[in-house]
């Protein structure tokens, strides 16, 4: 069995004491119904238990958290390699990080700039400039005459440590004071440095007046500089308080004439102090109070139109925002009964940014008695940007604030996170960020015609190498689109997913289990031929590769196939067949085998779709991003898929276009951005409803339970019990958020969160409570034999027949089973749900609400985490909103989905610069005769 990984008696999750037998040095496919076992068993049991004895083979220091790492629920596991999971999750939510980051291209461009980069025409004088000790000499005099300044040698830049060496070299020479991170020190001063923060230390070598008779001395000074540290000097001008940085050519070093010759790396870097733009700290980007969403309807007073984050939450707060308002308001004179828009723009402006120097007479009321305070006013934004300052990141009452904010692009660097002097420096007439905004397929055609001079060709040969390496493995996963300035936290988790296929299949590693997610999200079917190719070339290179995926042409391309079942949660984690694809085609046992089988098995009844007859929202001139100022019919009252290859401009048309401009017109603000010129057929429409992958929480105290808002009704249940009311319970007692009822060592959470240090956190489950989320007080109170977090426990499925005859409690239920969630537990952490998941989720929470049959819901690839049997069921539910007269618009590349669709529009016909244009529009039918496009190619085969 040396050739496979035998696992015996998994029961992790919903596993039923599972045996199985996984071959090594194949693709090795798991797929079945959602919620079936997938994911535990390649994931939580054959991925953990490989990650569990990798930390047992660290160092002492890591194996004491050892005892706090769940072991998988199994008998035993043989065979297992060293193991690698590359999931569907955002990679970082730090803006700093990009694909080049990541991948470490930039850390490369970073290198190439250092050594073949020649400084451009626009420098300005504050750029480091090569000169002669004579010229430099001569352009002090010229430049600086008769200002004080200090010439210093920058033997420190940027680095963390105490720095005694260079401390000391600076003693021995006879010098006695020191630049240190913008203060003039004596040199003994210097030994308090705290070794964990970066400094910056420039030696001072002489204090003098520039002037003709101290020519000689200013010479000598620049020589001795050179001799402490080569090539570099600073001229401090204590007049404007403003250095000037020259790089001075020795003739005592050999090669120093080359401009680029001993550029530090960190010039060109944006997460350094010595690269990054002054202004946004090397982010590219401001975050602001937006007043736009401060302001939340314009028709009302101030007072009443303001944000209930400013006014407060509480009683008390909100009556000292309506004393500060009154008290503004009769200072100046200002009608506060008017709206807020026919204010002046100067009576605005005094709201939102203060009174200046004016000083205000305010009275406050107390509890006990009131006081008056006169003060300047500093206005509603300004409060609320040291209100953030002042506020944790990670509680509820930040995120509200975020919610009020904007990012606006940074004036200084606009957007390129660099300081201007790093800009001058470049190849081929690009600098660095401009290279590093073209994307993937540009940048592979940019190097593949770079040309240098042979010296420079040969310092730069292996740097090259690496840079081409890696963009051929990021095209070769379907990401040609991309570039690699583009942030990880907008990632898609697909796109994540396969940027670190990319950097696995650079690291040529064997000998390695792969453990992927789905790693077809997000692809259209012509992109997903190379991800496919790429598992392969894992494969050959001796490594074994495990997916979890309900892709058509995965499953077929698999050498061997396990089909779990029979049902999702507790009615699945068994396997219903397995073998290769053929023998899985030919198993009369496996769901999958079935649909497999008959590729028009996917399909519901049709619907008397009509385009001429519907009502159509109509936007013109889409210009974001890659869009080629195109126009757009988007018929109403159907079912609208908008497809097209990675990168063509989906996203771009409908979340980034389409979806502001109505919900601005709804919010009565400007129907006009820079992004399009004009729409219409709004008013067919009184209600969007946004459905996305991104995560519906960030505590596990968050649960379906919660976010469906069943909860409330459940504590209410547990508070009118009989025990509950002898006892006193108020409905406070079963909530986890509380004290009182709640497990006081995990908070109510039910696990407990364990820092690694160098691994990601690990969740553990509390061992106070065991999980329940109570005490045992809170858990004496019982309803049908159930306590609250064996009630909890219960999938929805189960929980519906529990709770039969509370209509409050079933009716939102059954809507989550509606959407094929019936397997999730109630009191299941969101954080451990899937992207696909957390969408049915929301999708399911929008449901239970009244619809008004003229909503516009949009779906971000609804078909994420779904087999064919669910993508069927979802079809069903999006087939009743639309015959109550709803409109839908779904962004897929699935096409069982586009198949039973009323409209396509597709775009293309390539991604990135080479889309952003409409390929074709029409019913299924229509796109597949048009025969445009790689849309029509590959639906044309489910339609024969």
């Amino acid at each position: 069995m040396n050739d496979s990984i035998v696992i015996k008696g998994a029961r992790e999750h919903n596993l039923q004491n599972l045996d199985l037998v996984v071959p090594r040095n194949q693709l090795v496919v798991f797929t079945g119904l959602s919620g079936s076992g997938k994911s535990t068993l390649a994931f939580d049991t054959i991925y953990a238990e490989g990650r569990r004895k990798y930390v047992e083979s660290l160092s002492v220091y890591a194996r004491q958290f050892v005892d706090k790492l769940n072991k998988p629920d199994l008998d035993s596991i043989e065979g297992l390699c060293p193991s690698v999971s590359i999931e569907q999750r955002v990679t970082s939510r730090n803006p700093r990080s990009t694909v080049g980051t990541i991948t470490e291209i930039y850390d490369y461009y970073r290198l190439l700039y250092c050594k073949a980069a020649e400084k451009s025409d626009d420098m300005d004088d504050s750029l480091p400039t090569f000169l002669s000790v004579t010229k430099l000499v001569q352009s002090l005099l010229k430049k600086l005459d008769g200002e004080r300044v200090l010439i210093m040698a920058p033997v420190v830049r940027a680095r963390k440590g105490a720095h005694k060496k260079e401390v000391s070299k600076a003693l021995s020479k006879g010098y006695i004071r020191a630049r240190v991170d913008s203060k003039i020190l004596e040199l003994d001063e210097t030994k308090t440095l705290d070794k964990n923060k970066p400094h910056n230390i420039d030696i001072v070598i002489d204090r003098l007046i520039i002037k003709r008779a101290s020519a000689a001395r200013i010479e000598k000074s620049i020589q001795n500089s050179l001799e402490f540290f080569p090539e570099r000097l600073i001229i401090y001008v204590v007049g404007d308080a403003r250095d000037y940085e020259y790089r001075v050519m020795d003739k005592r070093l050999k090669g120093s004439s080359s401009e680029t010759s001993k550029l530090d790396p960190r010039i060109f870097s944006f997460n350094s102090p010595l690269g990054a733009c002054e202004t946004c700290k090397g982010l590219g980007f401001r975050i602001v109070f937006d007043s736009e969403k401060i302001i939340l309807d314009k028709a009302l007073p101030i007072n009443e139109a303001v944000s209930q984050t400013w006014m407060g939450r509480t009683r008390a707060e909100r009556l000292r925002r309506e004393e500060i308002f009154s008290a503004v308001s009769k200072y100046y004179k200002i009608d506060l009964k008017l709206p807020y828009c026919r204010l002046s723009d100067k009576v605005k402006n005094i709201f939102l940014y203060g009174t200046g120097k004016d000083e205000i007479q305010f009275k406050f009321k107390g509890k006990e008695k009131s006081f008056r305070s006169k003060q300047p006013f500093i206005g509603v934004i300004n409060e609320l940007n040291k209100k953030a300052k002042n506020t944790d990141r990670n509680s509820d009452e930040f995120l509200r604030l975020r919610e009020l904010q904007t990012k606006l692009c940074c004036s200084a660097c606009v957007g390129s996170r660099l300081r201007p002097s790093s800009l001058t420096f470049k190849i081929q007439n690009l600098n660095i960020t401009q290279l590093a905004q073209k994307s993937i397929s540009a940048a592979i055609e940019f190097f593949d015609n770079l040309k240098l001079s042979v010296a420079k060709q040969e310092v730069c040969k292996e740097i090259l190498i690496q840079i081409k390496s890696r963009l051929i493995f990021l095209d070769k996963v379907g990401l040609s689109y991309i570039a690699i300035d583009r942030a990880a936290n907008t990632l898609s988790g697909g796109e994540t997913q396969r940027v670190h296929l990319a950097t696995q299949m650079g690291s040529s590693l064997t000998g390695v289990l792969y453990v992927l997610d789905e790693p077809s999200i997000g692809l259209h079917q012509r992109d997903n031929e190379k991800v496919i190719s790429s598992l392969d070339n894992l494969k050959k290179n001796g490594n074994s590769v495990i997916v979890v995926e309900h892709d058509r042409d995965t499953i077929k391309a698999a050498d061997y196939v396990f089909d779990m079942g029979p049902g999702a949660g507790e009615r699945g984690g068994k396997i219903v067949a397995q073998g290769t694809p053929d023998e899985l085609l030919s198993s009369n046992e496996s769901v999958t085998g079935d649909y497999l089988r008959s590729i028009e098995s996917v399909s519901i009844p049709a619907r008397n779709f009509d385009f001429k007859k519907s009502k159509k929202i109509r936007i013109k001139g889409c210009t974001h991003n890659n869009l080629q100022n195109i126009d757009a019919e988007i018929p109403l009252g159907a079912l609208v898929c908008v497809t097209g290859v990675s990168g063509s401009g989906k996203s771009s048309l409908i979340i980034k276009t389409l979806i502001p401009a109505l919900k601005g017109i709804m919010k009565g603000g400007d129907d006009s951005n820079s992004f399009y010129a004009a729409i219409s057929g709004d008013e067919n429409l009184d209600r969007i409803i946004q459905v996305d992958q991104s995560p519906i929480g960030r505590s596990p105290r968050s649960n379906p339970a919660t976010y469906s808002g069943v909860f409330n009704h459940i504590r209410d249940l547990y508070t009118n019990t009989r025990e509950s009311k002898i006892r006193g319970y108020k409905p406070g007692r079963f909530s986890f958020n509380v004290k009182g009822g709640r497990c006081d060592v995990c908070e109510g959470a039910g696990v407990v969160r364990i820092e690694m240090r160098f691994l990601p956190d690990v969740f553990i489950t509390c061992s106070d409570c065991n999980g329940n989320r109570y005490n045992r007080e809170t858990l004496m109170v019982r309803y049908r034999g159930k306590n609250i977090s064996e009630a909890l426990n219960l999938s929805i499925e189960d929980a519906v027949e529990f709770f039969g005859a509370i209509p409050k409690i079933v009716r939102p239920l059954q809507i989550l089973n509606e959407v094929g969630l019936g397997y999730i537990r109630l009191g299941q952490p969101v954080t451990t749900l899937s992207g696909g998941e957390a969408q049915r989720m929301k999708l399911a929470k929008e449901l239970i609400k009244r619809p008004t049959g003229k909503t516009l819901y949009v779906l971000d690839e609804p078909s994420t985490g779904l087999h064919f049997a669910d993508i069927e069921r979802l079809l069903y539910l999006i087939d009743r909103l639309v015959r109550a007269g709803n409109s839908i618009i779904v962004i897929e590349h699935n096409m069982d989905i586009i198949k039973n669709s009323d409209y396509v529009i597709d775009l293309g016909p390539d991604g990135g610069d080479a889309g952003g244009e409409i390929v074709c529009v029409g019913t299924p039918c229509e796109i597949v005769g048009s025969k445009k496009g790689y849309t029509a190619k590959h639906l044309a085969e489910y339609f024969n």
